[in-house]
């Protein structure tokens, strides 16, 4: 067997499937995106480890939002966008013991009506559940929060 592959990480994200469409608001290559996150922040955690797996548990919550800007003569309106998602990471220590990570992913935009203008921001909470961080917790205060 291929060393090299065994340490690669296997990605499920099935469960965003659907929602790719709506991804391509904050990313041209979303997925690519959500690894290179993922990848950092493994690349920050305290003890020196190896992810072997990311899972996407569940569908997503999807927030919108639109407000007008009152800019002097005329009126423009300011487009935001929020998902979040729980998640489960598998990592591998050094000493090769192994444990499981859950937590939810939340990925916030503005300027969506303008592509090449989105300004994000992203978090990774780890031992997070969507009911806190979703639609009806944490997403909707971020969201709101967030500003160009």
């Amino acid at each position: 067997m291929n060393h090299a592959l065994r340490s690669l990480p296997i990605f499920d994200f099935s469960n965003l499937q659907d929602s790719t469409s709506m991804l391509r608001w904050l990313h041209p290559d979303p997925l690519d995106k959500i690894i290179e996150d993922i990848h950092t922040h493994f690349a920050e955690f305290p003890l020196p480890c190896q992810l072997s797996s990311f899972n996407v548990h569940g569908f997503p919550d999807w927030l919108t939002l639109l407000t007008p800007e009152i800019d002097e003569a005329y009126a423009e309106f300011q487009s935001k966008v929020g998902l979040a998602f729980e998640f489960k990471a598998n990592v591998t220590l050094r000493d090769n013991s192994h444990f499981c990570i859950y937590g939810v992913y939340t990925w916030i935009g503005c300027n969506i009506l303008e592509t090449e203008d989105v300004i994000d921001k992203t978090w990774l909470d780890e031992t997070a559940r969507l009911s806190h961080y979703g639609i009806d917790g944490f997403l909707s205060n971020r969201l709101h929060a967030f500003s160009h």
